[in-house]
């Protein structure tokens, strides 16, 4: 078969390798080949040598996965985008790199929970699926993985699903903006990679709507500051003429006394 590598050996006379996955076990191998010559220089055998590369496979995935979210979030970065564009482009990256049937991001604003962004079998949906109110990983300020239901309910879990992440936002001052939930119908356990994953996401999101609310305070202080030096301008004004007044009156009554 093609890139057999016994066969490239016969072939070229070289040591030839492929990689492999091996469903009945469940993992990757190097499968190596490797000639052997008698003293006339002919091939007379192969040497086989197969090597476990679970982990390697694992590593290379998971820094596939970091790059991904990387270049995601610097080109979020770099266009200066919306909140709700942000969310989009997290929960799009997310469901697809994950591979996970449903993403929803709720954002927390004056105690308010809103949708801002929900994706389902890879695509945009308006439905919220998931009520963030049934999540306690919002108010403990903590990531939370559910696997298997855990005798949740069809309400706390999302209908239908079986495995669940939460990464909550949470900013430098500890406030809770909300979080993003990862869901999937097939039984999955999210493992630490993949909620740190998602936290590059999350942090990014974060860190934006940390800015996002910043700015509105700051541009409320400014209309403040401004209203203030206009009640004080309009005050020195009618205080003038009062005093004018207050003046004049003062001496016509010791004029007139």
């Amino acid at each position: 078969p093609s890139g057999c590598p016994s066969c490239e050996v016969l072939k070229t006379g070289k040591a030839s390798s492929c990689e492999v996955f091996e469903p009945h076990l469940g993992a990757y191998f190097e499968m190596r080949a490797i000639p052997r010559f008698d003293r006339d220089n002919r091939l007379s055998g192969l040497i086989h040598i197969a090597r476990d590369i679970s982990e390697k496979k694992k590593t290379e995935e998971t820094l596939r996965l970091y790059q991904e979210a990387l270049q995601s979030v610097y080109r979020m970065a770099t266009a200066r985008v919306s909140i709700k564009a942000a969310c989009d482009e997290a929960a799009m990256s997310i469901s697809k790199l994950l591979k996970v049937s449903h993403v929803a991001i709720h954002r927390i604003t004056d105690e308010v929970v809103q949708l801002v962004s929900c994706h389902v079998d890879g695509g945009p949906r308006e439905i919220d699926f998931f009520p963030i109110e049934n999540c306690d990983c919002v108010t403990s300020k903590m990531l939370k993985i559910q696997a298997g239901g855990g005798g949740r309910t069809d309400e706390q879990m999302g209908k239908g699903m079986k495995g669940m992440a939460c990464i909550p936002f949470v900013g430098v001052s500890g406030r809770v903006f909300g979080a993003i939930h990862v869901m999937d119908r097939d039984t999955r356990v999210f493992t630490e990679e993949d909620v740190r994953f998602v936290g590059i996401f999350a942090r990014y999101i974060t860190s934006e709507v940390e800015r996002e609310v910043t700015e509105t305070a700051l541009r409320n202080a400014l209309k403040m500051e401004a209203i203030g030096k206009l009640v004080v301008g309009f005050a020195h004004d009618v205080r003038n003429p009062l005093n004018a007044i207050m003046v004049i009156s003062d001496a016509l009554s010791q004029e007139f006394g």
